[in-house]
């Protein structure tokens, strides 16, 4: 028994000097450049609007494994303007748009919690998602998609994030980056046609409650 204690103290220790090694800080950031160049006009709809994000946003549709109820704010455009998603009943996020340039860049913070905790006051885990839109160099359009979170003062919580929720993370930026590009490149009958689709449960992919994932055509991604 003493050894069987004595192993397992020495793994605890082993994980937290590990974890302090790991910063607390982390961001991770994807990249996707198209070929077709997007207009800047339909990118500003489809982000500037939280009532848009369903057409492309993985975070906003219903997978396998939990429920997903939408509750919009009192305005979803602009400035302020705020969305609520709740899973199961029980977990919720909290999505607000703290900055918004129709040229060319978005920033949402996200608060994440369980359902009764006052996220609007300030509580639960938060986040900033920061999505960029531009002409890339050699024609096309490059979009970029970054998400930070607040610092991780538990060492065991800090490897849990840099190995199993960043990957996660990056996967579902990239998805969501491609979503967009097709969102934005599709005419109106399409776009809205891809968005009842995407709104069916059989139909929609997400990777979890918390994140939103892809894959793309370039990519990077740094964990700091």
């Amino acid at each position: 028994m003493r050894i069987v204690a004595i192993t397992v103290l020495g793994l605890f220790l082993l994980l937290n000097l590990a974890g302090a090694l790991v910063d607390s800080h982390t961001e991770v950031e994807r990249e996707l450049v198209t070929s077709a160049e997007l207009d800047p006009a339909r990118l500003a709809e489809l982000t500037g609007d939280l009532a848009r994000w369903p057409e492309w946003a993985p975070a906003f549709q219903e997978g396998a494994g939990y429920e997903l109820e939408i509750q919009p704010g009192e305005r979803t455009a602009g400035e302020n303007g705020s969305v609520t998603l709740v899973f199961d009943g029980q977990h919720a996020i909290l999505l607000m748009i703290a900055a918004f340039d129709p040229a060319g860049s978005i920033v949402v913070e996200a608060r994440m919690g369980a359902v009764g905790d006052d996220l609007i006051g300030g509580e639960g885990f938060k986040a900033w998602d920061r999505i960029e839109w531009e002409p890339a160099p050699d024609g096309g359009t490059r979009l970029r998609w970054s998400r930070s979170g607040q610092e991780l003062d538990l060492f065991l919580q800090r490897l849990w994030d840099r190995f199993v929720v960043v990957p996660s993370i990056r996967e579902q930026l990239d998805l969501g980056l491609a979503q967009l590009a097709e969102a934005a490149a599709a005419p109106a009958q399409e776009a809205e046609a891809a968005r009842e689709e995407r709104a069916s449960p059989s139909d929609a992919a997400s990777e979890g409650s918390s994140s939103w994932a892809g894959s793309s055509d370039s990519s990077t991604d740094d964990s700091r």
